[in-house]
């Protein structure tokens, strides 16, 4: 019998992965570009990054 079954390891790297995700994203949000790390959470922030890609876009 396996000491952690695949499920809970297959939940545990998926969470580790998310957590590091968003831990790097608010780093390079907050600390080099200048911003509340908060910020990089809210749905607004994405809007405006993705109008300023898509905009040379067009």
């Amino acid at each position: 019998m396996r000491r952690f079954p695949i499920l809970i390891r297959l939940a545990l790297v998926i969470a580790l992965i998310s957590a590091s995700l968003i831990i790097g994203l608010m780093v390079g949000y907050g600390v080099i570009g200048d911003g509340d790390p908060q910020d990089v959470l809210k749905k607004e922030t994405w809007t405006h990054i993705l109008d300023l890609v898509m905009k040379d876009a067009k």
